[in-house]
């Protein structure tokens, strides 16, 4: 495992939980192999998320816990788009539903969001992604 995805996981867990007890890591996360050295990655990855301001540390009675600071949904990122990026979001949306629906000049995170339903979508139908 590297950091990468320890973190990935950390955030699908944190997503369900408010607390990890680091001790008990490898119950939640998928490991093919060694468990100690996985549990300093996932240490590793929990300290950049601490870092973040994401989580915070603390020690109780010998054991180390991280909890949220607040729930994930309220993290909000900011992402900078290419006009080519843009054009192509909104090129895609318009086609799909065969009218201007998304505007190239004012890409939304409720258009991002359609396009992972319908990708989604069509990963549970079994359907080829178009290229």
């Amino acid at each position: 495992m590297n950091i990468l995805t320890a973190s990935n996981q950390l955030f699908e867990y944190f997503l369900k939980n408010d607390l990890l007890l680091l001790d008990d890591f490898n119950k939640f996360f998928f490991l093919l192999e060694d468990v100690e050295i996985n549990k300093e990655v996932v240490h590793l990855a929990c300290k950049q998320m601490e870092e973040h301001g994401v989580i915070k540390g603390f020690n109780l009675d010998g054991k180390e816990y991280f909890s949220l600071v607040k729930p994930l949904h309220f993290y909000e990122q900011a992402i900078s788009l290419s006009g080519n990026t843009c054009n192509r979001i909104a090129s895609l949306l318009n086609e799909i539903y065969d009218e201007d629906v998304c505007n190239v000049m004012n890409i939304e995170e409720k258009h991002i969001n359609e396009i992972l339903n319908i990708l989604i979508h069509k990963i549970e139908n079994n359907e080829e992604p178009a290229e």
